[in-house]
């Protein structure tokens, strides 16, 4: 079941979940905003970025960034979190690949995967809202929680997700965003020709035979 923000703060208020640090302005109606945390690592840049002392960072079109919560969560076994995209960031065509499920029994901070699909700069601050977790209780706590993490537990990217991300090809996903945009400007293009031509010549020609057939039919 969905929790509320009532049941939220009950749950945060007794310690049976815990999110650390939690800022009571970030609970909405039934979630948790959380925030851009110190480490970022963005393709094509062997540096570690900590935001903590960078403030902001800016993804442009096809880049592709892991980056830290600030908080860490800890979950009981009878309780389960959904991920999902801030919808400002994702109208501006940012897109969040993560895990969609926070197990049972997971203790730790997020680690999510970020990916600019729009033809803009996207700048992040330092403790921005980048995300929003559910929670929700299960009809029975699990048989047994999640593993731990410690990496995750420290708040830090995990080496093997910095390995996968320094060997990733930038350019193609800088490709795959140019290819998107070449072919929504191609179907823009395509639908005006249709307009403004290809239209019009089907209405002459439709005209012309419907009054060919009333001058034979005559």
């Amino acid at each position: 079941m969905l929790m509320t923000d009532g049941e939220i703060r009950e749950a945060l208020a007794s310690g049976e979940l815990i999110i650390d640090p939690c800022d009571e302005k970030r609970i909405e109606p039934c979630s948790y905003d959380g925030r851009a945390g110190r480490e970022v690592l963005v393709s094509g840049n062997n540096k570690l970025i900590d935001l903590s002392k960078a403030n902001s960072v800016t993804l442009r079109p096809g880049d592709f960034a892991l980056i830290i919560t600030h908080e860490s969560f800890h979950l009981p076994l009878n309780m389960a979190g959904n991920i999902g995209m801030k919808s400002g960031l994702a109208r501006r065509g940012l897109i969040l690949l993560a895990g969609m499920q926070i197990d049972p029994g997971f203790e730790g901070h997020l680690r999510l995967g970020l990916y600019n699909c729009g033809g803009r700069p996207i700048t992040i601050d330092y403790l921005d809202p980048i995300c929003l977790i559910e929670f929700h209780r299960l009809s029975q706590p699990a048989a047994r929680g999640v593993g731990v993490f410690p990496d995750l537990k420290e708040g830090r990217i995990p080496e093997s997700d910095k390995a996968y991300l320094r060997e990733l090809e930038t350019t193609s996903l800088s490709d795959v965003a140019k290819d998107m945009r070449s072919l929504i400007q191609n179907m823009n293009t395509l639908t005006t020709i249709t307009y403004k031509v290809i239209l019009p010549i089907l209405i002459l020609i439709f005209g012309g035979t419907i009054v060919t057939l009333l001058f034979r039919f005559r």
